[in-house]
């Protein structure tokens, strides 16, 4: 049986592009905010066309695990005038920003006993992104991203591809 294998897969580009909307009203969409990076400016008012253009003053930060910066892009925080239509950066420095490599053992994430190959690399994984809107008193916005790997095990059977995930029970340290 043949198995391949892409060649510097973690040098990959990966782009990251979200948006929010905040219902100020208590899900009636009386009044809204809207925001994220998929424009330069954000809007507020009552939808669909009633909405105001807001400046935006969105600031990206990647976290580690630990909470400390880590680097997505080449920089751990984007300003939104800098980062419109997403950041880009490596499935690398995203494995980083999650506190793994493609070489890390996939059972060091769980709890239990699971067979498992014994690296990333060759079984395979999801990257969830959790993401946290925060506005400050004086009314800058920060979004926190999070990056959690989460192992998943890729089976080829003859030509169709079947994908199964093992439980979302993770452990840390």
């Amino acid at each position: 049986r043949e198995q391949f294998l892409v060649s510097n897969v973690g040098e990959s580009r990966i782009r990251l592009s979200y948006g929010y909307q905040v219902d100020y009203t208590g899900r009636t969409l009386a009044s809204v905010y809207r925001g994220g990076l998929l424009s330069s400016a954000n809007s507020e008012g009552r939808p669909p066309h009633d909405l105001e253009e807001r400046s935006g003053d969105l600031v990206t930060e990647f976290l580690a695990p630990d909470g400390s910066a880590c680097n997505f892009g080449g920089k751990s925080e984007w300003h939104q005038d800098e980062s419109v239509g997403g950041i880009s950066g490596t499935l690398n420095e995203l494995l980083n920003c999650a506190g793994v490599t493609l070489d890390s053992n996939p059972t060091s994430l769980l709890a239990g006993n699971f067979p498992a190959p014994p690296h990333f690399r060759t079984m395979g994984l999801k990257i969830e992104f959790h993401v946290e809107i925060h506005q400050q008193v004086f009314g800058r916005r920060s979004a926190y991203v999070r990056t959690e790997a989460v192992p998943q095990v890729t089976s080829f059977w003859d030509t169709h591809e079947q994908v199964s995930s093992f439980p979302a029970t993770t452990a840390s340290s």
